[in-house]
């Protein structure tokens, strides 16, 4: 059973308030590199708030990650009687959505949503997704600077903000200037499942392709002057054992494979022994010694179809790096606390997935977690959340401002 220290302002969130508030920007389609309908919104109801001191902007970072707005940076100062060595938090979101299997949408159209009486939140007859990933988080930050805001709680400096095109390619964090995340102690993302969960790392994700070179000849007059080099390719794909789930925290993945020659109408010439062809796939691994191992697999694959068919493979790689943070990081035992001060008992995660966490800490420096908004089956037409999982989002927000305030560092 989770002991729960201390709620305290936590209790104050208000859940039509927050319900409110993600129905506000969850109503609009929005998605990646379209989410001006959605920054404006957001802007409007920070600059409504009229927190002392806070500056609103939207950065120049739309031209360079081909959105139509820039991130939302939301910079509030600490309040004069927080302490000196109040931990600088950031609390981030982002503005885009996946567009599951809805209609044809204009960015500012709107999608009709429904608050079942037990809660649920959907959008009618299940046409699209709600956008929970990730309005479901600027909803319970935005709750929690409320309650900050009309308790006149002192607080830590908090910069909130909401990026762009994270579900495409995660460049609105990407490109964010760091000087919007000078200072900052801790990062946490809005961007989990589970209200219980706190994810502290994201695998690194590898990409290959391959292009294996054999020597073309007749498959009926001349077959033994020929190197297949489909086959060798095949072999290549044998030698790499099981793909898909390879195990804990690791997977391999073939997802193309072209060869052969065909006609000017893309018809197969059947005669042909190929000459040319072409793999593609990738692979995803938690820990730099997942990553060493499963990339030795595809390289030594590779050679050794070169070593038994003869052929020549041009192997290329790239990777787009994950983060993987100790349970014993601050960062961690921050939001730690904080979950299990909020009645919660933290389920610590990693993903197999991309997120904006990881440019945020390998490229930016700023170590950060994701924490759990509650939605559920995201990027489906059934993706639905409850009132209650944004009340206790907002729940564990307050608990970590209130945390900071006191001074307390892990």
């Amino acid at each position: 059973m989770v002991q729960v220290k201390n709620q305290a302002y936590a209790s104050n969130v208000n859940s039509k308030r927050v319900t409110d508030t993600f129905l506000s920007v969850a109503k609009y389609w929005g998605p990646s590199g379209e989410e001006k309908v959605v920054a404006d919104a957001i802007v409007d109801q920070f600059t409504a708030m009229k927190i002392p001191g806070a500056t609103i902007t939207v950065d120049d970072t739309g031209p360079r990650t081909d959105s139509n707005t820039g991130n939302v940076i939301f910079d509030i100062p600490a309040s004069p009687d927080a302490p000196a060595d109040a931990p600088a938090l950031g609390l981030f979101f982002h503005m885009d959505r996946v567009p599951a299997q809805a209609p044809t949408l204009a960015p500012d159209d709107t999608i009709e949503l429904v608050v079942e009486e037990n809660g649920d939140i959907h959008s009618k007859d299940h046409q699209t997704n709600i956008a929970a990933d990730d309005r479901a988080g600027y909803a319970e930050i935005k709750e929690a600077l409320d309650i900050v805001n009309e308790q006149g709680l002192k607080h830590g400096r908090i910069v909130v903000i909401g990026f762009t095109r994270e579900e495409i390619d995660g460049a609105g964090a990407h490109e964010i200037d760091p000087k919007y995340l000078k200072g900052l102690d801790y990062g946490y993302y809005m961007d989990a499942e589970a209200n219980e969960e706190l994810m502290r790392g994201g695998a690194t994700i590898a990409s290959w392709q391959a292009t294996v070179r054999g020597k073309a000849a007749h498959s009926g007059v001349n077959p033994q002057a020929g190197i297949s080099a489909i086959a060798a390719a095949s072999d290549a794909i044998g030698h790499m054992g099981p793909l898909g789930y390879v195990g804990e925290g690791r997977t391999l993945n073939v997802s193309n494979v072209v060869g052969g020659t065909t006609e000017s109408d893309g018809s197969p010439v059947f005669n042909v022994i190929p000459d040319k062809c072409q793999v593609a796939g990738e692979f995803r691994g938690v820990t730099p010694e997942d990553i060493a191992s499963l990339e030795s697999t595809v390289r030594d694959s590779f050679a050794q179809a070169e070593k038994d068919h003869g052929v020549r493979v041009d192997l290329e790689m790239s990777q787009e790096p994950g983060f993987y943070l100790a349970d014993s990081e601050p960062v961690v035992q921050f939001g730690a606390a904080a979950m299990r001060r909020a009645g919660l008992e933290p389920n610590l995660t990693f993903s197999m997935g991309g997120s904006d966490a990881s440019p945020l800490n390998n490229i930016k420096g700023l170590p950060t977690v994701l924490l759990g908004n509650g939605v559920h089956e995201e990027h489906t037409v059934n993706e639905h959340i409850n009132v209650s999982n944004l009340v206790q989002g907002s729940k564990v927000l307050v608990s970590l401002i209130e945390q900071a305030a006191e001074g307390k560092r892990v």
